[in-house]
């Protein structure tokens, strides 16, 4: 949508039935930026001003007009709107007089949809015949046309602004419009003249104004030497030829399909020379897309570097249109010096040989939800005969949404040290991370359910690895070549695996005491030489529990019950439950659960001791630089509570603390307070509460359900 002075302005002009420009000429209106030099940029077409003039409009030209007026615009003339009933939303006929539905141009329902929002009988429309009214009906409704949160409606009468009204059913003869589609507002094809006359004075026409034609535009623009600029969100055409000896400055977030840059205006286009979008456009100023109308989404074809050299593409449009694919090989031809990219979460196809205008790339943080499988040779990192990244990509993220990591897509990464994978994960492709040689830290997401074949062959140096609990299956080869001597699995059903699954069976296997038999009988995992439970540790402890935080693991140390039967571990962040542990009697992990979150990175890890006087545990896989608070239960073998220890904690991080946003708390004068009832831990998680207003330096306080790190002095 357009920027907010300027819906406020194109509303304004609603009002009084035409929109902010200097004048007309042909199919465009224009606005004179210069008097003394007698220059003008275009700032819309025509048609616009038809249809505010208008009293009986389309369903898309309602629409159309909706949009132009901006997010909770409405304009001042009410207007004849018709179409076809789609959907009846709500008939109150018998109680409020009034009916809610939705219209189209159409009965296919294949275009615009306008909301005539409890709207009533009116003129030759009895009570009775629009508590009939059915879909498919035709109707035509008059009232005001309201832009309410992108809903084009009619007002609903509370706020000054008259309902609408149904004032003929199934009468084609009532009204009439042009019936023109909201893609054809402008004609298919725009020649923009280099000069206009206007009260017989000549302009040069010399750039395209911010959102001329944003919402509609021409299928073919062709733009005269005269014009040296295009303004921010003006264009979404299929074709742009561009008569331009000198440099044509872009803003950002045009959609252009195909971009011709022609060397003069001789002869027809196509016998010209052609050439790319390239350096040629020399002032390009933001990212430029091709718009998919049919799909409703956008590929990014030109990318903006910028000076902080780090690259964070955008998953949309400024019009909301989703960014699907980067389609260009030449997308990133001015990004010589980005270090970092940042591929958002709806991109699905990336041009394989886009990324080798990146020569410095060493970061990457990868958000596509669902990009689908690489081939062997052929990854955004790598091209085989072309150009490869892969040995000089230092960092590789997965964000947070990812569904699934494609195959080979890091494969052969050999300077990347660690890989952590979130809880969104749910599979992991073939030979992902093949030959990741350089990486020694593996960690696997809560949410994966399918490791496929030499998804980690040939990683070296991992020595240990972690399966999470919902794992179902494990392909041929998938740890091949890895240095694997820890192994632990947390599944409660020993996962599907292939005899050639793991390098050799001479490691160590932890599982959970309670499931130690299903995996000594299984055929592939049986073969593992030690197999033992994942027990705690016996250690030396105080009569109170404390949390050693690191940046993604957090050592717990609780004291042992003579009587205990069970010790449940609950972790919670931001008031939402991260995992819970229990552990029986004897400190022997029996069951883990992880809640959905989307902040979750990993597994709880298998580290944890019993001891003569206490247990110790470790979990990991939390967040970084994050807030938790923690309660641990205790019960007999009757299922009563015999303690209860909570707490909070916080990790380590470099980035800020990413604690829960709490209403009225505040610290002053070694004094924290907190509207709701609360605690103070130190950061070993001890409750140093009675010391509140003696406090000094960084603490944790759980308000509540929530917990966040605050400092006192």
């Amino acid at each position: 949508m357009k920027a907010k002075a300027f819906a406020l302005l194109l509303a304004l002009a609603a009002a009084t039935g035409t929109r902010a420009y200097d004048f007309k000429s042909g199919d465009l209106c224009y606005n004179i930026t210069s008097s003394s030099n007698n220059t003008v940029e275009v700032t819309h077409a025509v048609r616009l001003d038809d249809l505010l003039a208008s009293d009986t409009l389309s369903v898309c030209e309602a629409v159309y007009l909706g949009k132009h007026f901006g997010v909770d615009s409405c304009s001042v003339k009410s207007y004849y709107i018709r179409g076809y009933v789609q959907e009846i939303t709500e008939n109150a006929m018998d109680t409020y007089r009034n009916i809610n539905f939705y219209m189209s141009d159409d009965l296919e329902d294949s275009g615009d949809l306008f909301y005539a929002y409890r709207v009533s009988a009116r003129d030759g429309v009895s009570d009775e015949e629009l508590k009939n009214l059915k879909v498919g009906d035709f109707v035509l409704v008059y009232g005001r046309i309201l832009n309410y949160r992108d809903i084009i409606e009619t007002p609903n009468g509370n706020d000054g602004r008259p309902r609408g009204t149904v004032v003929a059913i199934n009468d084609f003869a009532a009204g009439q419009t042009t019936g023109i589609p909201s893609y054809y507002i402008v004609p298919d094809t725009l020649i923009v003249p280099d000069k206009v006359l206007d009260g017989g004075v000549s302009y040069k026409v010399v750039g395209i104004g911010n959102y001329a034609f944003e919402l509609s535009s021409p299928n073919l623009l062709v733009l005269p030497p005269s014009v040296t600029y295009i303004g921010r969100s003006a264009l979404d055409c299929a074709t742009l030829y561009a008569f331009a000896p000198h440099a044509l400055s872009i803003g950002a977030d045009n959609s252009i399909g195909w971009m011709r840059v022609l060397e003069s205006a001789k002869g027809e286009y196509g016998n010209d020379t052609l050439q790319f979008l390239k350096r040629d456009l020399a002032a390009i100023s933001g990212h430029c897309y091709l718009r998919k109308r049919a799909s409703q989404s956008a590929s990014l074809i030109y990318a903006v570097g910028g000076e902080s050299r780090e690259l964070v593409l955008p998953a949309a449009t400024g019009n909301s249109y989703p960014v699907t694919s980067i389609s260009n090989s030449w997308t990133f031809i001015d990004c010589a010096d980005v270090v970092s990219v940042t591929i958002p979460e709806s991109v699905e196809y990336i041009h394989p040989e886009a990324f080798s205008h990146l020569p410095r790339l060493t970061e990457v943080v990868w958000r596509a939800r669902a990009y689908p499988d690489c081939t062997q040779g052929a990854t955004p990192f790598h091209k085989e005969g072309l150009f490869d990244l892969r040995g000089q990509i230092k960092s590789f993220a997965f964000g947070e949404s990812v569904q699934s990591v494609p195959a080979y897509l890091c494969a052969g990464m050999s300077a990347v040290r660690s890989m952590q994978l979130p809880n969104s994960v749910q599979r992991v492709g073939f030979g992902s991370f093949a030959d990741c040689t350089g990486v020694s830290l593996l960690s696997l997401g809560t949410g994966i359910e399918h490791i496929a074949d030499s998804a980690f062959a040939g990683c070296s140096r991992v020595s240990a690895v972690t399966l999470p609990a919902g794992l179902s299956d494990i392909g041929s080869y998938a740890f091949e070549g890895t240095g694997l001597v820890d192994v632990t699995s947390y599944a409660t059903l020993p996962p599907l695996a292939e005899n050639t699954t793991f390098p050799h069976y001479n490691a160590t296997l932890s599982v959970p005491c309670d499931v130690l038999q299903n995996y000594r009988r299984d055929v592939i995992f049986g073969n593992f030489a030690s197999i033992k439970c994942i027990g705690a540790a016996e250690v030396e402890t105080t009569d109170e529990v404390t949390v050693e935080p690191s940046a993604n693991d957090a050592v717990f140390t609780w004291p042992s019950e003579a009587q205990a039967s069970t010790y449940t571990l609950e972790i919670r962040k931001d008031g939402e439950v991260f995992c819970t542990l229990i552990f029986n009697g004897l400190g022997q992990l029996t069951g883990i659960a992880f809640a959905p979150s989307p902040d979750g990175t990993a597994p709880a890890g298998r580290a944890a001791a019993a001891t003569g006087s206490g247990y110790r545990f470790t979990v990991t896989g939390l967040d970084e630089a994050s807030a938790y608070t923690y309660d641990l239960t205790v019960k007999n073998a009757d299922d009563k509570v015999l303690r209860n220890y909570t707490g909070a904690f916080a990790t380590d991080g470099a980035t800020a603390l990413h604690g829960a946003d709490i209403t009225g708390l505040y610290a002053e004068n070694g004094r924290i307070v907190c509207e709701q009832d609360f605690q103070i831990f130190d950061l070993l998680g001890r409750d140093v509460t009675k010391q509140n207003g003696h406090l000094n330096g960084v603490y944790i306080v759980k308000c509540g359900e929530k917990a966040t790190k605050i400092v006192a002095r």
